[in-house]
């Protein structure tokens, strides 16, 4: 049984209501498809690469797959449920790129846009620049204010990140 806060953290899909609603073909996924997926995780768990898996795909909110697979536990003592709880880590990038991509595809991101429309300590940061002293030859540091606003297209993190109309 779910409580608040279970829904509070995965408030995207509410798999109690979604279920009844919609087939994998109403959201366009392939029933074939989807099995094959069950069946890749099940390998895995057989061969002892992981204990279990719970895998939910969801379109427009309404979900198109659910399936728990293999064990909660290395000992294979708890069969793997739906609504299992599992422990993240290092998932910040992961999760934002997925964020962010949502909302490109919603519109409401713009990756040409100026990182300080979204998030406005960035306005007005100076960037470091590096100069040779000439009279010793050594590298030397300074602060110069930006040539143009960073944008998230120009970040590490998404410079390579293209909708499909851009090619």
């Amino acid at each position: 049984m779910r409580n608040k806060r279970d829904k509070e953290t995965c408030p995207i899909v509410d798999t109690t209501q979604s279920r009844a609603k919609a087939t994998a073909a109403d959201l366009g996924f392939s029933a074939t498809g989807l099995a094959e997926i069950a069946s890749w995780y099940q390998a895995r768990v057989d061969a002892g690469d992981l204990p279990g898996a719970v895998v939910a795909i969801a379109r427009n909110g309404k979900l198109a797959y659910l399936k728990a697979i293999g064990f909660q536990d290395h000992g294979k003592t708890i069969p793997m449920k739906p609504d299992a709880i599992f422990w993240i880590a290092s998932m910040t990038k992961p999760v934002t790129s997925v964020a962010a991509m949502i909302l490109m595809e919603e519109g409401k991101l713009d990756l040409e846009a100026p990182v300080s429309r979204y998030l406005p300590k960035p306005h007005g940061m100076q960037v470091a620049t590096e100069e040779t002293d000439p009279a010793t030859g050594k590298m030397k540091f300074a602060l110069a204010p930006q040539k143009r606003p960073m944008a998230f297209r120009s970040t590490p993190a998404v410079a390579n990140l293209r909708p499909a109309a851009y090619g």
